[in-house]
């Protein structure tokens, strides 16, 4: 399912990272997991696919992550970058409540730039913790519209 590699790592405590098409696990010593169930469905083809991904803040507590794919419409009739929100299973292989918190409008009948890196503040917020606030960059979908 999807994407090519990703030009980023998101690392894990257990120094396993994602960083390959279809998230899969690996790991330094070159294992490499099953592809990751509960994804959303992924317009996949030319520059679209699964796009970027980030751990929350607060991943080893609350194993919150964030990630950008090309999201299909309903009637297929066009396509978008969306950012999904999920909490990923303890032994890697699920992404559960799995939610688009962010989905481009208008939908574009085309292939090319996506475009998504995101990046989460870690400025200091309430309690000390990090604010938490995402900040994500898109394509133009090769349109001067």
């Amino acid at each position: 399912m999807g994407g090519g590699i990703f030009a980023r790592r998101a690392l894990f405590g257990d120094g396993a990272f994602w960083a390959i098409a279809g998230y899969r696990a690996g790991w330094p010593d070159g294992r490499i997991g099953k592809p990751v169930e509960g994804l959303p469905g992924v317009a996949v083809g030319g520059q679209g696919g699964l796009l970027d991904l980030i751990l929350d803040a607060d991943f080893a507590s609350n194993r919150t992550l964030y990630f950008c794919f090309s999201k299909p419409s309903p009637n297929n009739n066009g396509n978008s970058t969306a950012l999904a929100r999920a909490t990923l299973s303890a032994d890697q292989t699920r992404l559960d409540n799995v939610k688009v918190i962010f989905s481009q409008k208008p939908k574009f009948v085309s292939s090319l730039h996506f475009g998504c890196r995101m990046v989460e503040s870690r400025l200091p917020g309430l309690n000390g913790k990090p604010d938490g606030k995402l900040f994500l960059a898109l394509g133009e979908r090769y349109s001067r519209a």
